[in-house]
């Protein structure tokens, strides 16, 4: 059976964000007629409607420490040593959720924001084909084409950089794709100036892409929507920042 998942961490467009879960559940269900589980991983399911099915997001318990090491190229020698007060804190984490990791690396896991979706890759998290779509996307035609993708990889163009990928919505074989987790631990979770989406570039730079094999499907908000409305053949509006759906007319229950 088809997954189809979103991550929903910390405080996110709040007081929305549990809203947003709701709105993006809601929509699957009104446009996706293939069988499916819809899977919310998030560290607060408060608000968070009680038929979703909620799956927990390792506890983030990196500290200014580890945060400082990255952006400065002189302490990066020293990264063990910094990171030892996040390796005695993270045995507060009590899912262990990434306990098993330790064999990779000897950095934390340290998953700030956005990189939380790159855990979708650590191998046990999903069993059978996935559908990822952000919280801020908005469903307006029935999406069983895009659903119904059986390859290892697709993910989106980004629409402002051809070249480049927008982890937005993402289908992917859990089984070929363990490997960008493992990676992503092996090297200490670096930060990336594009966010997880350079990572994945660098981890599946053979992927296919939404744009490619479904053109006109799934469009942008700011570059396609904005001023001339939504285009007809449109199935998914990503919003990719500011505005939200909220901020222009969709409603968030």
């Amino acid at each position: 059976m088809l997954n189809v998942v979103c991550v929903k961490w910390g405080d996110w467009c709040q007081p929305y964000g549990a809203a947003y879960v709701n709105a993006l559940a809601e929509g699957i269900r009104k446009h996706l007629t293939l069988p499916h589980r819809f899977i919310c991983f998030t560290d607060s399911a408060a608000g968070v409607d009680t038929r979703i099915e909620v799956a927990p997001l390792p506890e983030n318990l990196h500290g200014w420490w580890w945060e400082k090491v990255y952006p400065h190229r002189k302490l990066r020698r020293y990264r063990f040593l910094l990171s030892l007060p996040y390796l005695l804190e993270r045995s507060r984490d009590k899912r262990g959720l990434v306990s098993d990791d330790r064999r990779f690396s000897r950095y934390p896991v340290d998953l700030r924001g956005f990189y939380n979706k790159l855990f979708l890759f650590k191998s046990g998290v999903l069993s059978g084909q996935t559908l990822f779509v952000d919280l801020d996307t908005v469903l307006v035609g029935n999406i069983d084409e895009i659903a119904d993708y059986q390859g290892d990889f697709c993910i989106l163009r980004d629409f402002h950089h051809n070249l480049q990928y927008g982890s937005g919505l993402m289908c992917f074989n859990p089984e070929k794709t363990t490997h960008i987790w493992r990676t992503f631990v092996a090297q200490g979770c670096p930060s990336f100036k594009l966010g997880d989406q350079a990572f994945i570039e660098q981890m599946m730079p053979d992927a296919d892409f939404f744009q490619d094999r479904l053109p006109g499907q799934v469009v942008s908000y700011k570059v396609h929507c904005a001023k001339r409305g939504i285009p007809p053949y449109a199935r998914i509006v990503c919003f990719h920042g500011l505005p939200r759906p909220h901020e222009v007319g969709f409603v968030i229950p």
